[in-house]
């Protein structure tokens, strides 16, 4: 490992962008300071770590200042040349699991890689976990793959799994991705939201070129979350090649960034809003709940009159404070709804749905709410999704104390139901998932002990 401290990134001259080939990992760092967090980009097929990224390197550096980005190289395409340094990509994966071990100082690590730079690194993860290195693997925060061929790419030629090293790790459901699929579904929780139970977590993403030729969207984004998957413009190469800080594979991988690397790593330069919703919140709040619930839900002009009732939807930020100003990453949002007389009756008899709610029935004024109905509640990580669950929990008990007793719910995924019944819902009929739910709370007193348990 070669680790350069200066004052920006800055790619050597042509004649010297081999001079570190030996060495697999080349780390840019700022003179000013050490950082614990590390941006590992790995290149895809007849890339090199240099004159591959375009600025990236450098709005990373710019952008992330308490990060250093390592670049990591290895031989592919016309590189292989020669018995001697070619080798097969399941060697190559260890080759790159050792590295990843020797990085014991810094305290998170997030990969970012691009093509069959994904499917490397997936194979080295997997190697770390046949290695059970526990320490290796905490401090992997996350991964991003960019217009990876998680599947094998089928627009590859068909001989060159004969002829080629990189032919037969790129061909369609070959031996090494299967064996690296298995290992991952066996042993990592790639969503970052749900609870990893047993399984180490490490947040997968993917980023989606509309215009690939060579990786279709099923293996660019294959076992990922829909909230984990963002699809832009551009074509295979373009994506990992941003023209300014405006582009949105750009946009998307630096709230990936912000995401795994995460608040402990910029608490000087960050802060947590919990809020009512604005207007230009609206599109956020049905974005995410078209990627968590799918199609069905609240029409999108009813989304905007909740939202301009105010105390319907809230919204949870993070304001982050960079060179370049202020920026807020919408996390995510929780909507109660507090409901008429008759409104609740209708909900309590099954003829109205969650995605049937609209202002008529909502209770004119405070005094008047005879139920409060929990829409939804989605975030982009487990973080968010502690403090949503907290502010909601705040919410309910503010009601509590003005004397709503009633709280229904209607979970329409595993998930919602599994906090519905950690938080002490239990089904007005039966059990399960689209069946209505209300939180016992049997008598002033106990209320809020309970809630909190």
């Amino acid at each position: 490992m070669i680790r350069l401290k200066e004052n920006a990134f800055v790619e050597p001259e042509p004649s010297r962008m081999h001079e570190h080939d030996g060495h697999p990992i080349v780390i840019h760092a700022r003179k000013s300071r050490n950082s614990t967090e590390l941006i590992l980009l790995i290149h895809g097929l007849t890339g090199h770590r240099y004159r591959y990224w375009g600025k990236l390197p450098q709005f990373l550096l710019e952008d992330l200042p308490r990060a250093e980005v390592g670049l990591y190289y290895y031989r592919t395409a016309w590189q292989r040349i020669g018995l001697v340094k070619s080798i097969d990509l399941e060697e190559e994966a260890k080759v790159l699991a050792c590295a990843l071990r020797e990085l014991w100082f810094y305290r998170s690590i997030t990969i970012v890689a691009h093509s069959m730079g994904g499917i490397l690194a997936k194979a080295a993860i997997a190697e770390l976990l046949n290695m059970q290195d526990r320490r290796a693997l905490q401090r992997l925060r996350g991964l991003i793959l960019m217009a990876c061929p998680q599947l094998g790419s089928v627009k590859l030629p068909s001989s060159l799994k004969f002829l080629s090293r990189d032919g037969r790790a790129l061909s369609p459901h070959n031996k090494t991705i299967q064996r690296i699929d298995l290992i991952f579904s066996s042993n990592l929780a790639v969503d970052q939201a749900a609870d990893p139970q047993d399984r180490h977590c490490l947040p997968t993403f993917a980023i989606i070129a509309a215009e690939d030729f060579w990786v279709d969207a099923l293996s660019a984004g294959v076992g990922l979350p829909e909230l984990q998957k963002h699809t832009v413009r551009g074509d295979h190469s373009s994506i990992v090649r941003p023209e300014d800080k405006g582009a949105d594979s750009y946009a998307f991988l630096r709230n990936c960034l912000d995401t795994s690397i995460g608040p402990e790593a910029n608490r000087d330069l960050e802060e947590i809003q919990v809020d009512d919703a604005r207007p230009e919140d609206a599109w956020n709040i049905r974005d995410y709940a078209l990627r968590v619930f799918g199609e069905g839900v609240t029409p999108e002009d009813i989304v905007m009159q909740f939202v301009a009732h105010g105390g319907i939807f809230r919204v949870v930020k993070r304001i982050i404070m960079t060179e370049d100003g202020r920026r807020e990453q919408f996390c995510g949002y929780f909507c109660v709804i507090p409901l008429s007389v008759e409104a609740a009756r209708l909900a309590r008899s099954g003829e109205l749905r969650g995605n049937q709610f609209t202002m008529r029935h909502v209770a004119a004024t405070k005094e008047l709410v005879a139920a409060l109905y929990v829409g939804a509640l989605a975030g982009r990580d487990r973080y968010s999704r502690a403090l949503i669950l907290g502010s909601l929990r705040a919410h309910l008990e503010q009601q509590f104390v003005r004397g709503i007793r009633t709280v229904l719910a209607r979970p329409l995924t595993r998930d919602g139901l599994r906090i519905a019944e950690k938080n002490l819902f239990a089904p007005v009929d039966q059990p399960g998932l689209d069946q209505l739910y209300e939180l016992q709370v049997p008598t002033r007193t106990h209320q809020l002990s309970l809630w909190s348990q």
